[in-house]
């Protein structure tokens, strides 16, 4: 009987961090229902993290929860759709391109075909 067999699998600190951030975005309607996000949104994110002291927000964090959420499934259908992009508080900011459409096409195909 071996001790290793009952350690739990330990959960980086980083992706508990970037949990905790996820779950605090998802009070925003857009990142809930994953529309497409403003270009630059990072900046938002961050500013968001420095304004209520978010611990653990490091630029690590908030990029990973990003890239985690930009590409999940929904959003690259929200992407494919096109049309409006926004900030998190709802308000309009900028058009999703052509070319990000066919990007967005591009890694759905990827998925589908592995």
């Amino acid at each position: 009987f071996s001790s290793l067999a009952s350690k739990k699998p330990t959960i980086a600190p980083s992706d508990l961090k970037a949990k905790e951030l996820n779950d605090r975005l998802n009070g925003f309607n857009v990142w809930l229902n994953f529309q497409p996000l403003a270009l630059g949104i990072d900046k938002e994110v961050f500013r968001m993290v420095n304004h209520e002291q978010f611990p653990g927000g490091s630029k690590k964090v908030v990029q990973k929860v990003l890239r985690m959420h930009t590409h999940h499934g929904r959003y690259l259908a929200a992407l494919v759709q096109g049309g409006e992009r926004y900030q998190l508080d709802g308000v309009i900011n900028g058009a999703v391109s052509e070319p990000e459409r066919q990007w967005a096409v591009e890694k759905i195909k990827a998925r589908q075909s592995v």
